[in-house]
């Protein structure tokens, strides 16, 4: 297991906080979207906050620090921090359940699937 310092789980937290609360008109939450976007695999950025994934099916996209390395890369305002896929997965999934209230049974869903998905079994 990798190990992640205090600044960098703020970093992750920031970045997942953001897709979480970030609101349009018609869209209450960012976190749905960005969980479908990891499904396809695609990576998906906004404003303040990104999360890269290895896979993505658009390799120009990337990252530097994501060329030739298995990972999810997490970012906001211009921190980043890259775990291995399965770590960033379970990381995506563990703060959902502990912070999701909003649509809670949609995101979880989304959640599971992103786990039979890019976990091991």
């Amino acid at each position: 297991m990798t190990t992640v310092t205090e600044k960098q789980l703020k970093t992750i937290n920031y970045c997942l906080t953001d897709f979480r609360d970030r609101k349009t008109y018609e869209i209450t939450s960012f976190l749905p979207a960005l969980l479908d976007d990891l499904l396809i695999p695609t990576s998906i950025g906004m404003e303040m906050s990104a999360v890269y994934i290895d896979c993505d099916v658009d390799q120009d996209g990337l990252p530097d620090n994501l060329k030739n390395t298995k990972g999810i890369t997490f970012e906001f305002m211009d921190d980043f921090v890259t775990l291995p896929t399965e770590e960033g997965i379970n990381y995506i999934s563990d703060w959902c359940e502990k912070n999701v209230l909003e649509n809670r049974e949609e995101v979880l869903q989304k959640a599971r699937k992103l786990k039979e998905k890019y976990l091991k079994k």
